[in-house]
């Protein structure tokens, strides 16, 4: 046997003693590059487990096939001669220690879980590369991934998921840490008693660490919060309150642009299809917001997109004050900063709200004055960092793929194992 073959046997954790050089033989296929090898090790001194006794023979041998993958579509096939011993003491019997595994390499089984810390890797497409069934990876990873919650931290995010196929509820609770990007926990459904069960389970002297809490806008989490985190700040997530804000918006606009919808064909300044095609307009950052001109369209006078904004305000002045209002709300969320004037603001503007004579912005404004103090709450920054759930939402994206890559687990328990294998990094594994 030369060193090429004890250099690829080091794959599998064998070194050139234990190999019986004489025996074992390689054999590489032209074209596929599949490499074989008949392995035979060297026989150690082996106990009968049954008497302890020393005095075995070789009794036959028995092959057992094992797969390893070395690199990706590089695949090292092994057929392993293993022997089984009898005791001339006892006359039991019992067979050779298998060092690399049964039918895939330990090696190769780590070599799998590490490749599945990719979110976006699949069991099948591991499978694949691995020249092994899905099921199986499945099973390797079930016994090799069994990981606990993660401890509660100074700042949590509250947030669900949809999962009607996965679970027996629509959503799955969330629990994250925003400050390291940690995703701590996943629960099957989101359900009060569910939430209440897992919680009170949880040493009161952990619960009392946490000092923030992110949520959006379900009245379950700010009851969870306050009986079971008695020390934690209730903090409304700005990106919901503004969604809110930005449907109502619309809600407007759509009401303004059916007030042209019978006349759509013989409107001659057109203000139905403006509304309609620069409907984003109203709801986007109009610094982020790109216009490029179109010689030949219709709308080709409009020379950029503030000359647009000027167009579209210009059509209804309902629609402009509530256009104003909006903004001047949004840039408010954005920049303020948490002092004791900030509740007074808030009051400000839910006044000017309740005083629209829009219906949306009137009920927009009564949501603002239910969760004020918790909206306040999410103007303090921890570290630099304002309260949000903003990280937690890019968690659920990626939580969404997972579910979509993996054509929609069945299993919870995996689904949730993988999640927190995937999304967080150096969780342990079973060897």
């Amino acid at each position: 046997m030369n060193n090429d073959i004890t250099e690829l046997l080091k794959f599998v954790g064998l070194q050139h003693y234990d190999v019986d050089k004489n025996k074992t033989t390689f054999y590489v296929e032209p074209t596929s590059f599949e490499m074989t090898v008949n392995l035979y090790l060297n026989r150690r001194i082996t106990g009968c487990p049954f008497c302890k006794s020393t005095h075995t023979v070789i009794k036959e041998t028995k092959e057992k096939h094992i797969n390893h993958c070395i690199k990706p579509q590089q695949h090292l096939f092994i057929i392993f001669h293993q022997k089984k011993f009898k005791c001339k003491d006892c006359n039991h019997t019992f067979m050779e220690n298998n060092p690399i595994g049964e039918n895939i390499s330990h090696y190769g089984k780590i070599q799998m879980i590490n490749q599945l810390r990719n979110p976006r890797k699949t069991f099948s497409e591991v499978a694949k590369e691995h020249f092994t069934t899905t099921q199986h990876v499945i099973d390797i990873f079930d016994e090799m991934v069994q990981l606990n919650r993660h401890q509660l931290s100074k700042v949590v995010c509250f947030d669900e998921i949809y999962s009607k196929k996965l679970t027996k509820t629509k959503y799955s609770f969330v629990i994250f840490d925003p400050m390291s990007n940690t995703l701590l926990d996943l629960l099957d459904a989101r359900r009060k008693n569910v939430l209440e069960e897992y919680f009170i389970h949880i040493p009161i002297k952990e619960r009392l660490n946490v000092q923030y809490v992110n949520i959006d806008m379900w009245q379950t989490y700010v009851d969870i919060a306050e009986r079971y985190l008695p020390n934690a700040r209730i903090c409304v997530d700005s990106f919901h309150v503004i969604k809110h804000l930005n449907d109502a918006m619309d809600k407007i606009r759509l009401r303004i642009q059916k007030k042209f919808a019978n006349e759509k064909d013989s409107d001659r300044n057109g203000y139905y299809w403006l509304l309609k095609s620069f409907h984003y307009y109203f709801v986007e950052d109009f610094n982020i917001i790109k216009y490029v001109r179109k010689p030949n369209s219709h709308y080709s006078y409009l020379v950029d997109k503030y000359a647009v904004l000027e167009k579209l305000l210009s059509i209804d002045d309902g629609l402009k004050a509530a256009y104003c209002l909006k903004e001047s709300y949004r840039e408010f969320n954005l920049t303020e900063e948490y002092s004791e004037e900030s509740l007074a603001k808030l009051e400000d503007y839910i006044e000017q709200f309740k005083k629209s004579k829009f219906e949306e912005f009137v009920n927009f404004g009564f949501m603002l004055d239910h969760w004020k103090y918790y909206i306040v709450n999410s103007f303090i920054r921890v570290n630099g960092k304002r309260m949000s759930n903003g990280p937690m939402e890019s968690a659920n994206g990626r939580l969404g793929r997972l579910i979509d890559d993996g054509y929609g687990y069945t299993n919870f328990i995996r689904f949730r194992n993988r999640a927190l294998f995937s999304l967080n990094r150096n969780e342990p594994i079973k060897i």
